[in-house]
């Protein structure tokens, strides 16, 4: 399994065992009448929004004639026409250049490359999609990361894409 499906998975686990302390945390608030734990309940299931952003935030996409297959770990297939992709955009959660003194001392100097990545901006997607959407700064529409990180092939998908928008 893929390092990025593996992520996917677990941040779907994380926001499960979270929604379920943020219940246990509200109903233990009003069985013994002590609302600030509701205030924590609500906080608990309000930090489990980033979390859940992970679900959805880069999946493994194929381009095909009729549209792009986004393969998401923990969501279902979903065939987006290219029509419904509004825009693409760079990646606003990528680090700055220079950001990364760790990573680049971690993985040497000379086989070291910054991140680079684009997000698609597309009509139609679900609630996980919007959400991550939402905290790439693009309201409640729906967004996918392509990053080099996470797609070995960034740059040919990237392109292949474009190409296919514009022939739409």
């Amino acid at each position: 399994m893929s390092r990025t499906r593996w992520l996917e998975r677990a941040a779907a686990a994380l926001v499960v065992v979270m929604l379920l302390a943020a219940l246990a945390q509200a109903l233990v608030g009003l069985a013994g009448g002590f609302p600030l734990l509701i205030l924590t309940a609500l906080f608990t299931a309000a930090l489990a929004l980033p979390v859940l952003m992970q679900t959805a935030r880069a999946p493994c996409v194929v381009v095909r004639e009729d549209g792009l297959l986004i393969q998401s770990a923990v969501w279902p297939e979903r065939l987006v026409p290219y029509r419904d992709i509004i825009a693409i955009r760079d990646d606003p959660s990528l680090p700055p250049p220079g950001a990364e003194v760790l990573r680049k001392g971690a993985v040497g100097r000379a086989k070291y490359r910054p991140a680079q990545g684009r997000i698609l901006l597309i009509h139609g997607l679900p609630l996980p999609y919007r959400i991550t959407g939402w905290f790439a700064g693009a309201g409640l529409t729906g967004v996918i990361a392509i990053g080099s990180r996470t797609h070995p092939d960034y740059e040919t998908l990237i392109a292949q894409i474009a190409q296919r928008m514009k022939s739409t």
